[in-house]
């Protein structure tokens, strides 16, 4: 068999692609997962809608989809525990992100998310191209 089919083959599951973020302000540690395809796609939808002016013109919002990621691939802690939810006072892990967690945080984490999702990869090739 090829030897980059192989590779393919060897592959991990997606929910096992992790990664970590430290938060310097709270002293914490927050793992994540990747982010699929299908996944993408479904967020991208939910956050599309259609301008009011211009039916024909897509509005998306940026900011929704960014909590919506990261809300929905933080593992560890799991900020969706109904205990947890019940002492903050926040309705669900999206609350307690949005109330509790600062703006650099959020862009922090969803930042991982990107890199272990392969968003990096293009990017990291484009810097190369552009410093030679």
């Amino acid at each position: 068999m090829n030897s980059n089919l192989e590779k393919f083959l060897e592959l991990p599951e997606l929910s096992d692609v992790t990664g970590t973020v430290t938060l310097p302000r709270i002293g914490a540690t927050i793992t994540v997962r990747a982010m699929s395809e299908p996944e993408f796609r479904t967020y991208q939808k939910r956050v599309q809608g259609k301008i009011k002016r211009n039916p024909m013109k897509n509005n998306y919002d940026a900011g929704a989809f960014m909590n919506m990621v990261v809300s929905n691939h933080i593992i560890d802690p799991d900020f969706s525990n109904s205990e947890f939810l019940s002492k903050t006072g926040c309705s669900d892990s999206d609350d307690f992100i949005s109330r509790k967690l600062l703006s650099g945080e959020i862009t922090a984490i969803y930042a991982k998310i990107n890199e272990i999702s392969g968003f990096h990869i293009e990017l990291d090739e484009d810097i190369e191209e552009a410093k030679n």
